[in-house]
């Protein structure tokens, strides 16, 4: 989409209108044969949904431009990545909301709109996601070979059409077409009407085109390309079943199970004597018409044959898919969930009861055990009798205990495999990068232990005791794409962290809280050793406070009689005293009554003064209040106003976690509409800093920036030229830069111009090196003005009150006369049209430096942006030079895109949420003073070098594990007959009998809400001997011989991870009893030392007492065989070849 066409987009309705009208159309369409869908990269969608929910059209959560980069293997042709995952990977729109959303928000530049179409597979429709991919060639020039993309609904013919038109073949020509797979085996396409998707055509394979020669014979009597399947069936005479599976794109799961079947010797045998084409039931409703079992049926026989080193199951392959639309395609699955479906599918087409009569479950009520199973296992063959249940199929216990009424409620139901969970470690490893405050510290990755169910600060605690840096210092973000993904609270739980993300912690500034917090923290320590202290001396006190005390008893015995003989001389004293005061009150009582008269006067003449004075000091009171009053409203308006003074110092003082990007410039032109812009693209690794509000201006951002990156940004050295020649004032002011990240601006070439003659000129004169009040970072060292051509932060306002920091130039002796020289001198050239200097009277005085501030002057001229006078300072006075800068600064958002804010006047970070930043390099800039290598460099920590400890599990512990007792979940509770309400009872399973062949699934794929994890334990299981008798409830058999004893005959690997994968197998011969490897259509020998992996998933196991000795001898010499051994059958044979 170009610039123009932007510009002229319909403006966006609001955000909820978008939600609204987005979810109501994914909600209400419904797949259509043909309809268009399109893929969306499901971060951008997230993303988009978290937007538009905030309801804030400048949320820093805006989404940007579509942007499907992370979906594509590369960026030169456009394909998938392999193995994408829906609702994880993409998100599926209809065409109408896609069409809404890229009007609204337009697409990266360059990357097509990923369309699929719905086509109509067996018993589904899907939106085929990834169309399959063949090679084209002619058979007579095999190396002329070209790449075609089909849906699976398309037909053979279409195929056949298409390549007659590329190759130039005459329509009317005889063709015909072969399919050579990825092992180079070769199948002959006869039926051309077919569909793509039922002649098991997968990516990856080539059709090759033969036409009939002039003679009438083919190409292909003598193939060179093709095998000669006839010739080489007489000649090869191999093990039966030693037969490897083709893979037909991704179908290794099926491969890896379809051999562990293979090698079940009564299932194998059963196939084998035919005894199924007796017993196919074509008229189960449940079961797939026999279909399934033919199809299973013939890969056993060619497998079984000897004639064949490897058999392509295309026949089967497609049987399955047409019967489970989830194995449609060559997707990667997963094989024992292949395996349930194939054992379900062959016990229904097999089934020996024709008409399934209904039989009500009863519950144990009280009855033995062995009553319950033995009525619980009559009914079930009653409705289900094949040689998948006389194979299979076992026999659970359930008991149920109701929490209220405690009800036990027994019960006995079929299983026909055990899946045992493994036991899973409360704890998991994750590896982080972390950034120290340090910026010529690289970068260190951790590896660091913290709780499953813990939150982001146990990360942080984690890593504080290798970095010795507080938790509180830390900011936890995930890095994607050269941006924040998202940035972590302390609070979040670890859940949402996948394995996968890259995790960077970054070290941050403390504040004053946190630095008062420390000292308190410190003092407090110093209390507690003083506490000891006096602790230890207290001791030591004990002692001699108990020599003390008993002297004081000694003297306190003594004061004792000598205060009795003080008493009795008191008491005498006081005798005399009493007698001398009741003469005295004789006396006094007779004066008293004569006062009495003389009082009363007095008294009465002193109540009528006191009324008068009353009067007086009331109005004396009321002239006071009116004072008081008057005072306190003039201090509480001085508190006021000294408490919004603190406030904005506070405001001031206060940190912000700003988030830093770095984005390199580049130009695009479009030449349909004549108009050139500039987009921008991320680079690098993006930064988070802790900024004071004061400092969150241009020249103290700058500064940080600068000593931020000084490990791999260099600083020019004052010889080298940054400057550049100013443009006259009438050809425009600076070049108007309006960014958009990975895109083009949406401003054109006469629109630049406007808005550029519309602002005034950024040049500004300085006869200082650093403004009076500006302040910066306490670790910056170089300190640069700003550049301030380009829309960068010239309005970046940070501060508390939303307007831009005045600037002074130091060393002036009256700044604020300065900057009015300045004021004057830019008038003055803004009104001259030839003259490069402005008069003399305006010129702006040198000022008086001190010899340390020229040192400082000198290092600040090598990077200042500003500088606008020479480095001598008596050439200090007007000129038309303006020094450049090494970069620009720009306000955006989360995305690293421009603000959607952002105006020609300038752009505003807004502190409602998380302020991004980005600093916008010029190439040539970024090549001359940025150091890709020094910035990609980092360090291991120790930590990293530790091996880990593979953890190993007894299969036993893993059965132990299965048959604990557990409560029910809430989506799954059990109705207590008694309570007559769901009831979260508690349920226990015991095995009450084993099968013939019993199937073990180790579960190593562990699924939560937000995290999904693969489990790599070694689970160690016997070869021989596995032992259930501790565990199973019914011991014996009625002869008394042991049902418990098992040994290993098949096990289904899976290596890899959660999002791709390989399966492969294990597997014992029943006729030879050799170990063999089963890769796919590779068979190799194998060892019993070698079965035991953390790769084990699906375990086969026969009961010894059904094992029968094997017929024929081992192959000679292969106790020394290994891994890599070279395939058996040299002369390989592939079943599904064919000649004429």
């Amino acid at each position: 989409m170009t610039a123009n066409s932007r510009c002229s987009a319909a403006e966006p309705p609001g955000l909820e209108t978008q939600r609204r009208e987005i979810e109501s159309l994914l909600r209400e369409c419904e797949l259509r044969v043909g309809d268009s869908w399109y893929v969306v990269e499901h971060r951008w969608f997230e993303q988009w949904k978290e937007f538009v929910e905030t309801g804030d059209q400048n949320s820093p959560s805006f989404p940007g431009q579509i942007n499907n980069t992370e979906l594509f293997e590369d960026l030169d042709s456009y394909h998938l990545k392999e193995r994408l995952v829906e609702n994880e990977d993409f998100v599926l729109v209809p065409a109408e909301a896609w069409h809404k959303l890229q009007a609204w928000y337009g697409m990266v530049d360059g990357q097509p709109p990923l369309e699929r179409k719905v086509v109509d597979l067996p018993s589904t429709l899907k939106v085929e996601i990834y169309p399959v991919e063949v090679f084209l060639c002619l058979h007579s020039n095999i190396e002329n070979v070209i790449t075609a993309e089909f849906s699976r609904a398309d037909s053979i013919l279409s195929i056949q059409k298409a390549m007659c038109q590329a190759f130039s073949v005459p329509s009317s020509s005889e063709c015909r077409l072969w399919i050579k797979s990825l092992d180079s085996s070769c199948e002959r396409l006869r039926n051309v009407h077919m569909s793509v998707l039922d002649a098991c055509l997968s990516s990856g394979m080539t059709v090759i085109m033969e036409t009939r020669n002039a003679d009438g014979t083919w190409p292909s009597s003598r193939p060179q390309i093709m095998r000669n399947s006839a010739e080489e069936q007489d000649s090869y005479r191999g093990q039966p079943g030693v037969c490897g599976l083709t893979n037909l794109g991704n179908t290794c799961f099926m491969n890896s199970a379809l051999q562990c079947l293979s090698n079940t010797p009564p299932l194998t045998e059963y196939f084998l004597q035919s005894s199924y084409l007796e017993e196919l039931n074509f008229t189960n409703p449940l079961g797939m018409k026999g279909e399934i079992a033919e199809a299973y049926a013939d890969v056993i026989k060619q497998m079984w044959s000897g004639r064949h080193y490897s058999v392509v199951p295309r026949v089967f392959k497609t049987k399955v898919g047409h019967f489970a639309s989830q194995f449609l395609g060559y997707q990667q699955h997963d094989s024992q969930e292949l395996l349930s479906f194939l054992l379900d599918g062959l016990h229904e087409d097999l089934n020996r009861v024709k008409n399934k009569e209904y039989i009500e479950l009863r519950d144990a009520d009280g009855r033995p055990d062995q009553e319950v199973a033995e009525e619980a296992w009559r009914n079930h063959r009653r409705r289900n009798d094949s040689v998948i249940v006389d194979t299979f199929h076992g026999l659970f216990k359930s008991t149920l205990v109701c929490p209220e009424c405690h009800k036990v409620s027994v019960t006995f139901d079929p299983f026909c495999y055990l899946s045992v969970p493994l036991p899973v470690s409360k704890e998991r490893v994750m590896e982080v990068f972390f950034v120290s405050l340090d910026p010529y510290a690289k970068p260190v990755q951790h590896r660091v232990v913290v709780p499953k169910a813990g939150k982001v600060s146990d990360l942080c605690s984690a890593l504080s005791e290798m970095t010795k840096v507080p938790p509180t210092q830390m900011v936890v973000a995930d890095v994607f794409n050269h941006r924040f993904y998202k940035i972590y609270n302390a609070d979040e739980s670890l859940s949402c962290i996948l394995d996968r993300d890259d995790i960077f912690v970054y070290e941050k500034s403390m504040t004053e809280q946190q630095e008062e917090q420390q000292e308190g923290e410190q003092e407090e320590e110093q209390q507690q050793g003083e506490q000891q202290e006096e602790q230890q001396q207290g001791e030591q006190q004990q002692e001699e406070e108990q020599q003390q005390g008993e002297q004081q008893q000694q003297e306190e015995e003594q004061h004792q009689e000598e205060e009795q003989q003080q008493g009795e001389q008191q008491q005498q004293e006081e005798e005399q005293q009493q007698e001398e005061k009741q003469q005295q009150g004789e006396q006094q009582q007779q004066e008293e009554k004569q006062q009495q008269g003389e009082q009363q006067q007095q008294e009465e003449e002193q109540q009528q003064g006191e009324q008068q004075q009353q009067q007086q000091e009331e109005q004396q009171q009321g002239e006071q209040q009116q004072q008081e009053e008057q005072q306190q409203g003039e201090q509480q308006q001085q508190e006021e106003e000294q408490q919004q003074g603190e406030q904005q110092q506070q405001q001031e003082e206060e940190q912000v976690l700003l988030a830093l990007y770095l984005r390199e410039r580049s130009h695009y032109r479009d030449y349909g509409s004549g108009s050139s812009s500039y987009g921008t693209t991320l680079f690098g690794h993006p930064l988070l800093l802790n900024v004071p509000r004061s400092s969150c201006n241009e020249e103290a951002l700058y500064k940080l920036f600068l000593q931020r990156l000084a490990r791999y940004v260099r600083l020019p050295d004052p010889s080298e030229e940054l400057e550049e020649e100013e443009e006259e004032e009438e050809d425009g002011k600076e070049e108007l830069y309006k960014t958009q990240t990975n895109g083009v601006s949406d401003v054109s070439d006469e629109e630049q111009e406007d808005a550029e003659k519309a602002r005034p000129s950024q040049t500004e004169l300085c006869c200082g090196d650093t403004p009076a009040n500006s302040q910066s970072d306490g670790n910056a060292t170089v300190e640069p003005n700003p550049d301030l051509n380009h829309v960068t932060l010239e309005h970046l306002d940070l501060t508390t009150n939303g307007s831009q920091n005045q600037t002074e130039p130091l060393g002036c002796a009256n700044a604020t006369d300065c900057v009015e020289s300045l004021d004057a001198c830019r008038d003055s050239s803004r009104t001259s049209d030839t003259s490069s200097e402005p008069p003399a009277e305006q010129m702006p005085q040198p000022c008086k430096v001190t010899e340390e501030e020229k040192e400082e002057e000198k290092l600040e001229q090598a990077c200042s942006p500003t500088v606008l006078a020479n480095e001598q300072p008596a050439k200090r006075r007007a000129c038309r030079k303006k020094r450049k800068s090494l970069f620009t600064i720009q306000a955006v958002n989360s995305n690293g895109m421009t603000e959607r804010g952002t105006k020609d006047g300038g752009s505003i970070v807004s502190f409602s949420s998380q302020p991004y930043v980005a600093i916008d390099w010029d190439p040539e800039m970024k090549k001359r003073f940025y150091n890709e290598n020094e910035a990609e460099k980092y360090v291991k920590h120790t930590s990293m070098e530790v091996p880990q400890q593979q953890t190993t599990v007894q299969l036993q512990e893993c059965i132990e594990l299965f048959t604990t007792v557990e409560t029910l979940e809430e989506e799954n509770p059990w109705y207590c007959p008694v309570c007559k309400k769901h009831q979260l009872a508690t349920k226990k399973l015991d095995l009450w009998s084993l099968p013939e062949v019993l199937i073990i699934h180790l579960k190593r794929f562990s699924y939560t809400k937000f995290t999904r994890e693969k489990l790599d334990s070694i689970v160690e299981f016997p070869l021989r001997d596995l032992d259930f008798s501790a565990c199973l409830l019914r011991k014996n058999l009625s002869n008394g011989e042991p049902l418990s004893r098992y040994d290993l005959i098949a096990v289904s690997n899976h290596y890899g991870g959660l999002r791709d994968g390989h399966y492969t197998s294990y597997a014992k011969n029943k006729d030879n009893g050799q170990w063999y490897y089963f890769d796919d259509s590779k068979v190799t020998y194998a060892r019993e030392d070698q079965i035991v992996t953390n790769a084990a998933y699906v375990l086969f196991y026969h009961r010894q007492d059904q094992i029968r000795k094997p017929t024929l001898p081992a192959p000679d010499d292969i106790t020394s065989c290994k891994a890599e051994d070279t395939e058996l059958g040299s002369a390989a044979s592939y079943f599904n070849m064919e000649t004429e």
